[in-house]
């Protein structure tokens, strides 16, 4: 045998497949610290999603004081 070229075969990218939804994220608590709000807000947005509960701080500064506010358990 040998290769033999087939001419007329559309290939076209394999289909995706859905990746399965993360359980293991339920109930975990997320602070997003970013400047950019847009940028801040599509993380925030993809991690709600997946079952984060998220907060945010819009600088360093503001993360360290949420985060004194509200101890780690």
């Amino acid at each position: 045998m040998g290769f033999r070229p087939q001419f007329g075969r559309q290939i076209g990218p394999a289909p995706r497949k859905a990746l399965p939804a993360m359980s293991l994220s339920s109930g975990i608590d997320v602070l997003v610290i970013e400047d950019d709000a847009d940028i801040r807000d599509v993380i925030v947005l993809v991690l709600a999603e997946t079952g984060y509960r998220v907060a945010t701080a819009a600088n360093g500064l503001a993360g360290l004081d949420y985060l004194r506010c509200r101890p780690l358990p």
